[in-house]
């Protein structure tokens, strides 16, 4: 993905005129298609992947740092957890960082590659 895409839904705002519009109360002007957009009433946004999460057999949810990735074994398509338990799986979709991804995988070859990526991070504040 590229960040062409940010220019017309991601706000720039300078420190001023957020305090001014906090103050005053008023939404800023600058944000494009993401000016209004539905939030949950309780829970942040962590209370969407709760609310799917808790749409899941128990029997297949293991949370909390027990549920850890430890290795990925790709060639047989096995996942070891910090707690020992072992799933095989048919695809596996990943949503870590793709350098820790090989390295749980233990692929010399592919940990080298991933030492030339890179990526950014974010901190969120929301005022309101």
């Amino acid at each position: 993905m590229q960040c062409q895409w940010l220019g017309e839904r991601v706000a720039a705002p300078d420190l001023k005129t957020v305090t001014k519009n906090v103050i005053l109360q008023k939404t800023a002007g600058n944000w494009g298609p993401n000016a209004t957009f539905r939030f949950p009433a309780n829970g942040g946004t962590g209370g969407i992947w709760i609310a799917v999460a808790n749409t899941l057999p128990k029997e297949k949810t293991i949370f909390g740092a027990d549920g850890a990735v430890k290795k990925v074994d790709a060639d047989n398509k096995i996942i070891t957890l910090e707690n020992g338990k072992t799933i095989g799986y048919r695809k596996l979709i990943n949503t870590m960082a793709v350098d820790s991804l090989v390295e749980k995988m233990n692929k010399p070859d592919l940990i080298s590659l991933s030492k030339d990526l890179f990526y950014s991070s974010t901190h969120i504040i929301g005022v309101g």
